[in-house]
């Protein structure tokens, strides 16, 4: 009888996911956001606000304050639910379903990954004011980081990841 080869076996390991992938991923989350959550919205900020030229709209909301925090509301609740997706599909699954796509995954840097070390990771979503400053350092430190990490993944001490095979 013959014996099989031994060849040496596929050896894989993590390493930082492909920025390409990572935007890849992030904009098909954004396109299902936009669908599932965006249409809605949108359909009733369009009643809300005159669909006129600037000034016209400036106008309505200097005259309408009420209007005006109605739609801080809107916006505001929006920015928690598009939260809530990346978090919660992040701590139970690892992933998003971009990340799935382009099989990429966020891992925490110590044992498992906390649903804290998610909310804090996904912060950029939430448009309140300290929060909205991410979205201008997250992208600067995914340039000038080493393993291409953002500031909130920094903080949470997360990463996102991909299998490597040689």
């Amino acid at each position: 009888m013959a014996k099989g080869l031994n060849l040496p076996k596929n050896v894989t390991f993590k390493g930082p996911a492909v920025l390409w992938k990572r935007m890849a991923a992030f904009v098909i989350d954004l396109i299902i956001l936009d669908f599932v959550i965006g249409t809605p919205f949108r359909a009733i900020i369009n009643r809300i606000i005159p669909s006129n030229d600037f000034q016209s709209s400036y106008a309505f909301f200097a005259a309408n304050p009420n209007l005006t925090a109605l739609l801080s509301i809107v916006v505001a609740f929006f920015g928690l639910l598009a939260s809530l997706y990346f978090v919660i599909l992040e701590f139970s699954l690892g992933q998003t379903v971009g990340k799935m796509l382009f099989n990429i995954k966020v891992e925490s840097k110590e044992k498992e990954l906390s649903f804290l070390s998610c909310m804090v990771r996904n912060m950029l979503f939430l448009f309140i004011f300290p929060f909205t400053l991410l979205w201008i350092l997250d992208p600067l430190f995914v340039i000038f980081t080493k393993d291409s990490r953002r500031l909130s993944e920094i903080l949470s001490r997360t990463r996102t990841v991909e299998d490597y095979h040689y």
